[in-house]
């Protein structure tokens, strides 16, 4: 069969996406932001108002720290820093220059009074306990990030959800232009990349997404639509089999190995490795009950491979992981 989406046109298809840039912002003569650079920023914490352009930006959540590289932007501090470079795939790694805020339930304040950030982008409901402690030391925008507890309402997709957030970030740093121009090129990759699914007969393919890193409890996940993750394959016209019935108002539903072998043995079970939870990744894969399931002798399952794919992740993150789906449906043909 013809595989024409390869490597070279899905990279150029996306080339725009993550790419750096800046908003030059508008001031007086005195240096002053003028009335065209104040902005109000709807936020869980109220409708914010950002002035000018801010150069050291404090974030503490990992989803915030991904919209920033989708603007072109690197925070001046982070939560968890070296976490953030070990599950989230990002275009620029945030080395020693950005400083480590603490954890994200419970951030450093010493370290944000320090670092004299002019914003913070905060994470409901994260930092809820914490928001008037962030409020004191700096102009604070507290954003709704992805979060289990968080349901998308009426029509409003995972993915609708990851560029509410995004304008949001780009509302705070004054940034619009970019990006709108990045969810324009992303729509763009997205609608391409389902055509495509339909010319190559993937069209209504029953598939799960899960994480394979196996829980002291003995479980592993499986992703709903209501996550990023799942939500953006099935944007691309292929079938989740772990329905929203089965698991209301859930991003993802857990299962034991024991119950592996009961998934419809058509899917395709796509996965990806995160190599700092190998061990336990391998201990799923080596698991009989995994190794006799159905659909996993029918050669229905997909790794993704590494880098991991942050499963709360942004636009950069479901750009990379579309592009390994497709690149792995067009290898197997159908």
């Amino acid at each position: 069969m013809s595989h024409s989406f390869n490597r070279r046109s899905l990279v150029a298809g996306i080339a725009g996406v993550g790419a750096l840039g800046a908003v030059q912002p508008t001031f007086a003569q005195d240096g002053t932001p003028t009335a065209d650079d104040i902005r109000v920023v709807p936020a869980a914490n109220g409708d914010i108002e950002v002035s000018g352009t801010p150069e050291r930006i404090a974030v503490m959540e990992y989803e915030l720290v991904e919209h920033l590289q989708t603007v072109g932007l690197t925070p001046a501090g982070a939560s968890e820093r070296d976490s953030v470079n070990n599950w989230v795939n990002l275009p620029v790694q945030m080395g020693e220059e950005v400083v480590d805020l603490g954890t994200r339930d419970e951030p450093d304040m010493e370290a944000i009074i320090v670092l004299e950030p002019d914003l913070i982008l905060a994470a409901h409901p994260r930092q809820d306990a914490v928001i008037e402690q962030l409020e004191a030391i700096a102009t604070t925008v507290q954003l709704e990030t992805y979060s289990p507890r968080f349901t998308p309402t009426g029509d409003e997709t995972s993915l609708d959800h990851a560029k509410t957030v995004l304008r949001g970030v780009a509302l705070a740093t004054n940034t619009v232009e970019i990006a709108e121009q990045k969810i324009a090129e992303f729509d763009t990759f997205m609608s391409a990349c389902a055509g495509r699914i339909s010319q190559i007969g993937y069209e209504g393919q029953p598939y799960v997404y899960g994480s394979l890193q196996l829980s002291a409890d003995g479980t592993i996940n499986l992703f709903t639509d209501l996550s990023r993750v799942a939500g953006t394959i099935s944007a691309l016209g292929l079938t989740n089999a772990i329905v929203l019935e089965d698991n209301p108002g859930g991003h993802f539903y857990q299962i034991s190995l024991e119950q592996v072998g009961t998934l419809p043995e058509d899917i395709l079970f796509f996965y990806s490795v995160n190599e700092a939870v190998l061990d336990t990744i391998n201990e799923t894969l080596e698991s009989e009950a995994w190794k006799s399931s159905s659909f996993v002798q029918n050669g229905g399952v997909i790794s993704l491979g590494t880098p991991n794919i942050w499963t709360a992740g942004g636009l950069i993150t479901m750009t990379n992981m579309v592009t390994r789906v497709m690149m792995e449906l067009e290898m197997r043909g159908h």
